[in-house]
Formats: structure tokens, C-alpha cells, sequence
């Protein structure tokens, strides 16, 4: 599972989420860690442990996050983004382990409530950073 994680983040927080809407932005992050997540459940029971344990994985997240964040809202002071980096990579723990532990036929319904949540606090933080930059 850890092996797969690894691989599954660099593919999910590439470049290409620097560009186009918030909304793309997010659920091109969301839907393959849900995705991942759905075919191995016991990852959502076991993220916040895993993530502890192998300490590298949350480091390379935040500062491919922290790049991708910095892209969309250079005027960002650094302590800001990084406050913004820590709460959407919890926000992202917290919704796919909502995501998973729902039946199928909840799955598709959820994703999309954690997509909104993250998409209305991303836009508004971006959005603010653009407009009054401190």
C-alpha cells in the first residue's frame, strides 16, 4: 500500500493542476486518491498512521501541493500557503475516508460534497490571496 501511495501522489499533483479552474484543480486530486483508496480499504482506516509512520510521503505532498498553490496565487505570503497546503491535505484525508466508507451507491454523491467543500474553500483562500496580498 505504501509502495502504491508513492506512485499514486506524483501522478496526481502533476503541473497540469497549476492551470485551469479550482474546481478541475480538485477533483483531478480527489478522484484517483478516492479511487485508489475504494480498491484498498483499508487505506482510509489507516491513512493518519500511515501517513505518521512514513513521514517522507506527507513532506513530498505538501511541497508538490505547496507548488501548485504558489502557481495560483503567487501573492501568497508563505506562511499563508502553507496553512493552505495543511488544511486541504486534511480536508482531502477527511473526505476520502467519508468517501470510502460509504456504500457505491453513496460513493458518487459524497465525492462530489468533498469536491464542493474543497473547491469553496480553495476558491475563496486563492481569490483572497489575489486580492489582498499582505
Amino acid at each position: 500500500i505504501v509502495a502504491g501511495i508513492r506512485e499514486l501522489f506524483p501522478t496526481v499533483l502533476t503541473p497540469k493542476l497549476e492551470r485551469g479552474s479550482v474546481a478541475s484543480f480538485v477533483h483531478g486530486m480527489i478522484d484517483p486518491i478516492a479511487r485508489f483508496a475504494v480498491q484498498h480499504p483499508e487505506v482510509p482506516t489507516l491513512m493518519g498512521r500511515l501517513f505518521a509512520r512514513v513521514g517522507t510521503i506527507d513532506v513530498a505532498i505538501a511541497a508538490r501541493l505547496d507548488v501548485i498553490v504558489r502557481a495560483r496565487a503567487p501573492a501568497m505570503p508563505p506562511s499563508d500557503r502553507a496553512r493552505v497546503v495543511r488544511l486541504t491535505i486534511g480536508i482531502v484525508r477527511a473526505g476520502i475516508q467519508l468517501i470510502a466508507a460509504v456504500g457505491p451507491a453513496g460513493r458518487a454523491a459524497t465525492q462530489a460534497e468533498v469536491e464542493t467543500a474543497l473547491v469553496a474553500y480553495l476558491s475563496a483562500r486563492l481569490r483572497r490571496s489575489r486580492s489582498c496580498p499582505r
